[in-house]
């Protein structure tokens, strides 16, 4: 009696049991892919209004602005332009390094804004309306092992364009940081050339890695 409960019941417990799971529940038992883009890339996160207009005027001018001191320009990030529908079109794009998300959270009518405001949570977005300093937070691995997300958001268009400028160093310095272990793995990717740095610090008394190359 107890092999005919095993064999003939427990399958249809299973069924039931697995079928009835949400499909959060399922998602989590999914396998997490890993983050991909070239270096530097930068996925910007925001309504096309946004995007085509001054604000992203704004954004482009900084984050797209040249390189320093390169004997050919090449832009500071690789930026690719995408709204939260687009994402949902497209899972892959979901999968990619590094996101700047930029959104007006009064602006209740915003795609973005409203994304910005679910990711956030109810307290941060208050603390948002109420302290102008409080502009960026970061999150990681949202939807993929090795993901840096930066969240940009302000009360109003005037306020937005403010917080692009002022707190751009800080941001492409927390991006550019997010690269480093891929920068270092693609210049050192044959090793250091050992007889150059030997002679440098010889030369000059200063320790200085060299790719082999």
């Amino acid at each position: 009696m107890h092999r005919f409960f095993c064999i003939v019941i427990l399958p249809f417990v299973c069924l039931f049991v697995f079928t009835g799971c949400s499909e959060e529940s399922r998602k989590r038992l999914e396998p997490t892919p890993l983050a991909v883009g070239s270096l530097n890339q930068l996925a910007g996160i925001a309504d096309n209004d946004f995007w085509n207009g001054p604000l992203g005027d704004t954004l482009n001018f900084y984050f797209g602005s040249a390189y320093p001191i390169l004997p050919q320009p090449e832009p500071l990030f690789d930026l690719k332009h995408f709204t939260p529908d687009d994402l949902a079109a497209e899972p892959t794009r979901k999968e990619l390094k590094a996101y700047l998300i930029v959104g007006d959270l009064s602006d209740s009518d915003s795609p973005t804004g409203q994304m910005i405001s679910k990711d956030l949570g109810d307290e941060k977005v208050r603390r948002a309306m109420e302290d102008q300093s409080y502009s960026t937070n970061v999150g990681r691995d949202r939807w993929a092992t090795g993901q840096l997300l930066i969240y940009l958001f302000a009360n109003g268009e005037e306020n937005l364009r403010d917080q692009i400028v002022s707190k751009f160093p800080n941001i492409a310095k927390a991006i550019q940081g997010h690269y480093e272990n891929q920068i270092d793995a693609s210049v050192y990717l044959g090793g250091s050339n050992n007889n150059a740095i030997n002679s440098v610090e010889r030369e000059f008394g200063i320790y200085l890695n060299i790719p082999s190359d």
